[in-house]
């Protein structure tokens, strides 16, 4: 898919990552359950932030079609300017010019070849 700018893995978390010609590989990092309160969504949000200290952070988030635009402007008010909700173009450029993941695959899949 030449013409592909980067991918997004999965449907929950699988904590895959990568870059090859600054197309990025990204899964999940969060998945917003929908019976989760606001306040422990946020404060999710905000140690997985913590957690993950190379900037910037790119966090994928899985918001389910049981949350509404509303919850979500709602939960993502109550962080603080530090952080910032992309649109997922410029999401998977700016991680695949800028990765600050750790390269990994999930467990019991093929690691990257040897060169």
């Amino acid at each position: 898919m030449p013409g592909a700018i980067g991918f997004v893995n999965g449907y929950v978390q699988s904590h895959t990552f990568t870059v090859r010609d600054k197309r990025p590989l990204v899964s999940y990092d969060y998945y917003m359950a929908p019976e989760a309160p606001e306040e422990q969504v946020a404060a999710d949000l905000e140690e997985l932030a913590e957690i993950n200290t190379k900037r910037p952070y790119f966090l994928l988030m899985h918001v389910r079609q049981y949350s509404n635009v509303k919850r979500v402007k709602s939960i993502l008010d109550r962080l603080g300017p530090e952080f910032e909700v992309l649109p997922l173009d410029i999401f998977l450029k700016m991680a695949g010019e800028q990765p600050t993941f750790v390269e990994r695959y999930r467990e019991g899949y093929p690691q990257k070849p040897k060169s």
